[in-house]
This record gives structure tokens, sequence and C-alpha cells, in this order.
């Protein structure tokens, strides 16, 4: 669509289009439903062959305009929207010069007046509505000339004055508009920037910045939505990932390219895990992975039997050959228990893991659960303790009976605990 003397900016003319739109399709309607009663009309006033011929004009015309009408109520229906405008100016200018050719008025003169103030309010470019006034003036003075040339001069100052004021009043509504559409444009792109800063905000939020894997807020949010999906046959596990040795990097190669192994070893994880399970760091060296639609615990067993396997590969970092391992926990998500409960049950399994020789995959049972907290209540009861009171530590001779002599002898401590 062509809007001109709107803006400078040819991107604002789809609002443009869209202000005009509503308005256009108005105008239409109304015009419709004037020319369908002015047919009515025709009957009553006129007769013969000229009853014949404004009637059928009129009715094209209430048609045409009743079509353009329908058609604007889809937002991308007539993408020329000045075109279909000019056509229907045109039908109802030829309206008004057929009835002029059939009887000659002076009191229908007025219709050329009017239609120079509505024209000018209806189109939509300022090109369109010099063409359309243009067009009435010239159809004015072609009436005037064969009918009523005594009248020229009188309606060309009157017509000229009309023309003037519409042009006017038409310039300044257009200007109007173009700044309304402008405003609108300013802010939908603002919108649109804010959309897209939040979007990125929110992916920063959910993204750990070493990685760039999700993070422990992402996880949880993962792990709330999966407690609602239900397979059938089918259970999500949680699975927890510990670095083993990753300390003794850091201190043997520095920080730098502990950062570079951690990048190295979620590279890894994100080529095995793919598109079948969540992964996210949680912090320093410890991954967390939901694993959906895995039915039995052997299955999930051998699945991170494979991610070991593939993680324990050596790396090449900045001309080092590094080498780590991994162990894992894992426990099948209950959808009623709480998260810090489930968390807690699968870090029972991982450390389970690790006591029995690292690099070995774990699935948690109630026994796990058992020993950590006995292992627990051991230690703060030993944090809280009195060692002058409670505790005596005694030494006791041990002997290889295989051996003679003092050389055989070994002396170990043990300790025993007085309530």
């Amino acid at each position: 669509m062509t809007i001109a003397s709107t803006s400078s900016s040819p991107d604002i003319a789809p609002y443009v289009a869209k202000i005009y739109r509503p308005m256009i399709r108005g105008y239409f309607g109304v015009a419709a439903v004037y020319y369908a009663v002015l047919t009515l009309l025709h009957f009553g006033v006129h007769s013969g062959s000229g009853l014949l011929v404004i009637v059928t004009a009129s009715s094209i015309a209430s048609m045409v305009l009743a079509f353009f009408w329908y058609g604007l109520r889809k937002p991308d229906a007539f993408a020329d929207l000045h075109i279909i405008t000019t056509i229907a100016n045109l039908f109802m200018l030829a309206n008004v010069m057929i009835a002029m050719e059939i009887k000659f008025a002076q009191a229908d003169l007025v219709y050329f007046i009017i239609m120079v103030m509505v024209f000018a309010l209806a189109c939509t470019s300022m090109k369109q509505v010099l063409v359309s006034i243009a067009a009435v003036i010239a159809g004015l003075f072609y009436t005037l000339l064969k009918n009523a040339p005594e009248l020229l001069v009188d309606y060309a100052f009157v017509t000229s004055a009309a023309a003037m004021t519409a042009i006017a009043i038409t310039f300044y509504l257009r200007r109007a508009v173009g700044r309304t559409a402008l405003a609108r444009y300013e802010a939908e792109n603002r919108l649109e920037e804010a959309q897209v800063l939040s979007e990125e905000m929110r992916h920063l939020s959910l993204s750990d910045s070493l990685t760039g894997l999700p993070n422990r807020r992402a996880f949880f949010e993962t792990l709330r939505t999966s407690k609602g999906d239900k397979g059938a046959g089918f259970a999500t596990w949680l699975v927890l990932l510990d670095l083993d040795g990753f300390k003794a990097v850091n201190d043997g190669y520095g920080h730098l390219i502990g950062d570079e192994l951690l990048k190295a070893v979620a590279t890894r994880m994100q080529d095995y895990c793919g598109a079948k399970a969540h992964l996210s760091r949680m912090g320093g060296d410890e991954f967390n992975i939901i694993l959906p639609n895995s039915a039995e615990p052997c299955i999930v067993e051998a699945w991170c039997r494979g991610l070991l396997e593939y993680i324990a590969r050596v790396y090449l970092i900045e001309d080092r050959l590094v080498q780590i391992s991994a162990s894992i926990g894992c426990h099948q998500i209950d959808p009623v228990a709480g998260d810090a409960q489930l968390i807690r049950d699968t870090d029972y399994a991982l450390l389970h893991a690790k006591k029995q020789g690292k690099n070995r995959v774990v699935v948690f049972c109630e026994e796990h659960a058992a020993v950590a907290a006995e292992r627990f209540r051991i230690e703060q009861a030993l944090r809280v303790a009195d060692f002058d009171t409670e505790i005596d530590l005694l030494f006791q001779p041990q002997f290889d009976l295989g051996k003679t002599g003092l050389s055989g002898r070994r002396r170990l401590p043990a300790g025993k605990a007085r309530s």
C-alpha cells in the first residue's frame, strides 16, 4: 500500500494501513447502504430508459462497495487499499454524472461539493486526494459547461474553496495518522526489543555461565515438570554425576585447565545424552541428569556405565593429556516425594559409589540412606563430644607370630568410647 505525506520512513506504511483500514471499511459500508437505498428511490423519480440506466449504475455501485466492505474484514485483504478506494470513488462520481445526464438539476450540483470533501477524507494518500478532487472538478465543469455555463464562475469559487479546505484538513489528518503510526511502530519495536531482552535474560538466568548447560534453577524447574509426566510402563530417573579427582586436576594444572576440562566434560555429556535427557550443572564438578522413559534399573545402569566410559576417555587440553573418571548415583523419581528428599537420597547413592572405589554406578536403596544417617549421627556426636571425659585412646600391641623379635612387632592405635 502506498502512503504518501505521512512519514519519511517507509517502515510505518503497514501501521498506517492498519489505522486506515477500519476507516475505509466503514466508508464503504455506509456508501453501499446509501446506494442500495438510492436504487429504490430511483423508482419513484425516474422512468423509462433513464430509470434502467440509473438503477443499473446505482446497483453496481452498491454491490461493488459492499464487496469491498466485506473483503476488508480480513486484515490481509486488498493490500493496495488506495486502488480499491479510487475505484469506489469513480463509481460514485459516475453515478452523479449519469444522474446529471438523465436529468440536470441545479440543486444536484451540491453533490460535487460533497464528493470533494468526502473523497479527500476517504483517500489514503495525498496523491490520491489530488487525483480524486481533480476528477470531481472536471466532472463539475463538464456538467456546467453543457447545462448551465452561467453558473461556472460561482461554482468554480465554491468548489475551489471546498477543495482547498479538504486538502488542508486531509493533510493535517494524514500527518496526525503518520505520527500515530510512527509512535505505534516505535512502541512495538521497543516491546519486541524488551521481549528479546527478557528472553535473553531468562536464558542467562537458567544457564551455567561456564559450560552453557542449564543451571540449578533450570534443573529444579525441569524436575517439577517431570514429576507430572506419566508414561505407561515408563519411569523418570534422577542421575547425579560427580567427577573423581577433579580437585587434583585443579591443584596440578590450575583453575584455567580445570575450567576447560569442565567444558570438555559438559560437551561429551551433551553428545551422549542428546535430546533424550535433561542435563544440567549444579555447580563445581557436579552434574545432574533427568532421564525419562526408562523402565528397569538395569537399563538405567547400563546407560550410565556407557556415560562413565565416554567421560573417562583421555582429554587433550592445551597440549596436556588429562584423564578423569566420575561416579554416578541414580534414583527413580517419585512424583509425591519432595525435591530435597529425592536429591538427598540420590546423593546417598552417589556417596556409596565413591566409597566403593569410584568410577561406578549405584542405584539408590534404603540401606544407603540408613548407612548415611548412621554416619551422620556419629559425625555429629564426635563434633560435640568432650574428648577429655568421654573418649579414651588405648594402644594394643599386635605381633606377627611368624616372625620373632621386636622387628616383627606392630603397634596400632585403637579407640574406645566411654559413656
